[in-house]
């Protein structure tokens, strides 16, 4: 989908003056231990950035970093970890997507793709519900 109403995501944020690893590392990200293999970073910098701008996903409670696509929480823990990773482990039903992690929050549908998501659009099937059509849309 094109990023119609909003610019993506620019790391401006971190002036990281160290060099950049050569090779992939892991690093800490909201308690999880990842491995990033092109990071713009330096490790200690990439981990920093992450930490600050990641979610934790409400069904496996790994972080949804930056540009990573993402669906309502239809379990319990909903108000703590609101959203999940857009995948069949975490998320029931490809009807909850409802728009991309940014730096920091959700890009919503609408400002993703305003001439297909009504504003309001909570996840796809409230856009359908909400429009009375169908929808088709991958992230």
């Amino acid at each position: 989908m094109p990023k119609t109403a909003i610019a993506p995501i620019t790391f401006e944020s971190i002036d990281c003056t160290h060099p950049k690893a050569a090779k992939p590392f892991t690093i800490t990200v909201k308690g999880c231990r990842i491995t990033l293999k092109n990071a713009p970073f330096c490790p200690e910098c990439s981990a920093t950035y992450l930490d600050s701008v990641a979610t934790v996903c409400g069904a496996c409670k790994t972080p949804i970093l930056p540009d990573m696509p993402v669906a309502l929480n239809g379990c319990k823990n909903q108000k703590k970890h609101p959203y999940t990773h857009l995948n069949r482990n975490c998320c029931p039903s490809g009807g909850l997507y409802c728009g991309t992690w940014g730096e920091g929050e959700l890009m919503t549908l609408h400002e993703l793709d305003p001439k297909k998501f009504p504003a309001g659009s909570a996840s796809i099937a409230h856009a359908v519900v909400k429009t009375g059509k169908t929808i088709v849309a991958s992230p």
